[in-house]
């Protein structure tokens, strides 16, 4: 966040990090937000002390000292002590709060002034639907968590939209005026109208956002994925790339495909990043199909949290569907953090038991897995794995 003095003995810029746990990186002061301030001074001197004071209950100053060191000729940094600020609650969005800079030469001091703006946190960009026609006129809207009563703060946002290899197909305003399909005048809540191009694609949406009191934008990559393309069911092996980093990018996909194409297998593919789960005739016609269904992700994907994934694989199991789940993870997340329920799809869904999980770290080398049963045939059973 900037804004711009050029004066001697004036604060050039002031910069938001908000990268404490808990924050929206965005560089815009929140409520419920702590940050620290990156500070720059046109100033011929280092001073000998410097801090910030702020005389409002809206924030508090956590840490107020900060240090100051040559940039360039005439004009100083606070990166080795910068202070930190926690921003309440319960503060307005869209109010600008004033902090005093003190500092100290000679043992005389002096003040420069400087404000934050605050802004509410965007929560999400969503659309009626993920899966859209071409040549269709669809809506993008977004959501900020302002201040109940006080507007979201920002000047603009902007909808970039690009196709699945990243060129910009079009950028849309949205608007918080109550006229573009967004909801009442002023209350946090953006949207407009797009009309698809008439070849299908994926699509990926960037957001920008401005605030142009602080002469600061922030661009959020990759916020959803929507596409026009039709889907239909060809081969006999389908791939689910199940989303794991709130985008399209999927190397557990792009490493199945490697081997299923050496393989000369056939395969159909569901990015559920941009296609949305598949609904239950979805998944009833694959198992009409007797589709083998390969779902694909690392780290368990959106198993681990989403009841929807784990519907989606019992339906789908029950219609006496083949399934192939390739991933990592999710038997040790369910151990130390799954509900019952989560515990019941892992055990008797997926027929999967959690022994243990190895790192490269561990001295281990081998591990020896025998089969629980006791028969007289399975009990000579044993695997062993080369760590």
């Amino acid at each position: 966040m900037t804004s711009s003095h050029i004066d001697s003995k004036e604060i050039i810029s002031i910069r938001i990090k908000d990268k404490f746990s808990g924050d929206t990186p965005d560089g815009f002061p929140s409520p419920g937000e702590r940050i620290a301030l990156s500070i720059t001074v046109a100033m011929d001197f280092i001073p000998e002390e410097s801090y910030i004071v702020c005389d409002t209950e809206l924030v508090k100053i956590e840490n107020n000292n900060t240090k100051f060191y040559a940039k360039r000729a005439d004009t100083l940094i606070n990166t080795p002590l910068e202070p930190v600020i926690f921003i309440k609650e319960n503060c307005p969005t869209d109010i600008l709060i004033p902090f005093i800079l003190v500092y100290s030469k000679d043992t005389i001091l002096d003040t420069l002034s400087f404000n934050i703006h605050t802004v509410g946190i965007v929560d999400s960009c969503y659309l009626d639907k993920k899966v859209n026609k071409t040549s269709n006129k669809l809506h993008v809207k977004v959501a900020s968590k302002a201040t109940e009563g006080y507007p979201s703060g920002y000047t603009g946002i902007l909808a970039e939209i690009r196709d699945s290899v990243g060129e910009i197909i079009d950028t849309v305003k949205l608007f918080d005026d109550g006229k573009h399909f967004d909801k009442d005048e002023g209350d946090g809540q953006f949207a407009n109208s797009w009309w698809t191009p008439s070849s299908p694609k994926d699509y990926v949406i960037d957001l920008i956002l401005m605030d142009s009191t602080m002469n600061h934008s922030f661009t959020m990559r990759q916020t959803i994925g929507f596409t026009t393309k039709d889907f239909s069911l060809t081969q006999p092996y389908l791939i689910v790339g199940d989303p794991y980093s709130d985008s399209p990018e999927n190397e557990v996909v792009e490493s199945i495909k490697e081997l299923m194409d050496s393989l000369n297998l056939g395969y159909d593919n569901w990015n559920i990043w941009f296609r949305g789960y598949p609904d239950s005739n979805e998944i009833l016609h694959w198992g009409r199909k007797k589709v083998i269904l390969i779902w694909a992700t690392r780290l368990g994907g959106t198993l681990k949290h989403s009841t929807k994934g784990k519907e989606i694989i019992q339906h789908f199991l029950k219609r006496s569907g083949n399934l192939f789940l390739s991933t990592t993870y999710l038997g040790k997340y369910i151990e130390d953090y799954g509900s019952e329920l989560d515990l019941l799809f892992y055990e008797d869904i997926l027929c999967s038991r959690f022994v243990s999980r190895f790192t490269s770290d561990d001295s281990i080398k081998t591990l020896t897995l025998s089969n629980p049963c006791t028969d007289q045939v399975s009990d000579t059973f044993n695997l062993i794995l080369s760590l």
